[in-house]
């Protein structure tokens, strides 16, 4: 069962998206409705939706602001953005979404986007990590893994639900790996950008409490692909500012 959010101020229009996912959904989708992003903040509580349709000319750039946030805290959610016009269109790709939808085209060219964005959720559902076990092999999906921590000859492989340990070297695990969710930050460590919630310049803090160190020689090349999967830029930090 899928969560879609639609985040629309404009009643008619908020209505009409809401009627033309659920026509597409059927009963394979809760939708919840909000007349600004405001009201998002606060009624939606700790669900996590899915899909994201936003209105990109919302109020005051809430729209943008509401996508920069979902991409940080929620970075699995598949963000659509729906607009009267292209003139948010350059803002927008400043955030990481999945597809940019003018209004007026949206019972032709929404259908596709929720394709896109269905393709998105089930390839990061379907990516597994194979670890290697004294029994033969243990297979783990990838967005369940927060880091993973070499130490001597074993590798540390940490999930939300335990610990896995296998002998294969970290270089050899990266292959498997989603290069867009997962990014060396040490030379013993990889973590998974999804997790990160304390972003500082010698460490990382994961969404669990557990801290993971960060090496300068990381440092750049870390902030940047972790502004690149958040879809916020650090404008004005320079590489030893990442706090």
């Amino acid at each position: 069962m899928r969560l879609i959010a639609v985040i629309e101020d404009e009643k008619h229009q908020r209505l009409r998206t809401e009627r033309f996912v659920r026509e597409l959904y059927g009963e394979k989708a809760v939708i919840r409705t909000y007349a600004s992003a405001e009201e998002f903040y606060v009624r939606s509580g700790r669900e996590q939706p899915e899909i994201a349709l936003i209105d990109v000319g919302l109020p005051g750039d809430s729209g943008l602001l509401l996508a920069q946030y979902l991409n940080r805290d929620m970075p699995g959610c598949q963000i659509i953005f729906l607009s009267g016009h292209l003139d948010y269109a350059v803002e927008a790709y400043r955030t990481r979404h999945i597809w940019y939808v003018t209004k007026d085209r949206m019972t032709s060219v929404l259908p596709e986007a929720l394709h896109a964005a269905e393709k998105e959720l089930k390839r990061i559902d379907s990516c597994t990590l194979v670890l290697q076990q004294k029994d033969g092999v243990r297979v783990l999906r990838q967005a369940d893994v927060l880091y993973l921590e070499r130490s001597r000859r074993t590798t540390s492989v940490v999930t939300a639900g335990g610990t896995v340990l296998c002998p294969q070297p970290l270089d050899e695990l990266m292959d498997q790996l989603d290069h867009e969710r997962f990014v060396r930050c040490h030379n013993s460590f990889v973590v998974n950008l999804q997790y990160i919630r304390h972003f500082q310049r010698t460490k990382l803090e994961m969404e669990t409490g557990a801290c993971v160190p960060v090496s300068r020689s990381f440092q750049v090349q870390l902030r940047s692909r972790f502004a690149d999967f958040i879809g916020v830029r650090f404008l004005n930090a320079g590489p030893g500012d990442l706090s």
